[in-house]
């Protein structure tokens, strides 16, 4: 993944775990050389780790060099992901975006883009039903709709409305 998005001309952010050797160094900021595979130069990257507010210690690797970012810049970046992480999440575990029911190209698109319909859908009723929530000064947190309660609502509608399962909408 390293030489394919580097080839690309991709800056990129990845968390590795603490197993990933490369990654864990003494220095909390280190440049090392990612070897070469299948007739591609190697790499060097950047090696990033620093403490989280839980204590946990985060590991990052990325082709963005000390010159582009520095390193106390880092942990704002790399909350930026969580969105796409979450997004991630819910396409490949609720719903289960990787299995499909189908081999035929034509029927694969079909059920990955009807799980991207029900990714958007839920997305809009979360923002309309965020936009509803009473806002009190009193409150300590920040409260929003639960993205997972809407899908499963939605999954369940759409079950009794096929009067069948339906293999992109239940599993």
């Amino acid at each position: 993944m390293f030489h394919y998005l580097n080839s690309k001309g991709i800056l990129f952010l990845m968390r590795v775990p603490k197993t990933f050797k490369k990654a864990i160094s003494e220095q909390e900021d280190a440049l090392f050389t990612y070897p070469a595979s299948c007739n591609k130069e190697s790499l060097t990257l950047r090696s990033i780790h620093f403490l989280l507010e839980d204590g946990s210690t985060e590991y990052l690797v990325t082709n963005l060099m000390p010159e582009q970012i520095a390193k106390e810049n880092f942990p704002d970046l790399y909350q930026f992901r969580w969105g796409v992480e979450s997004k991630y999440r819910e396409l490949k575990n609720r719903l289960e975006i990787e299995a499909f029911n189908s081999i035929k190209p034509a029927s694969i698109q079909q059920e990955f883009f009807a799980a991207m319909y029900l990714s958007n859908l839920v997305a809009v009723i979360k923002s309309e039903s965020d936009s509803k929530i009473i806002v009190s000064i009193n409150n300590r947190h920040a409260y929003q709709a639960n993205r997972s309660y809407i899908l499963n609502r939605i999954k369940t509608v759409s079950y009794t409305f096929c009067g069948r399962p339906c293999p992109y909408v239940t599993r």
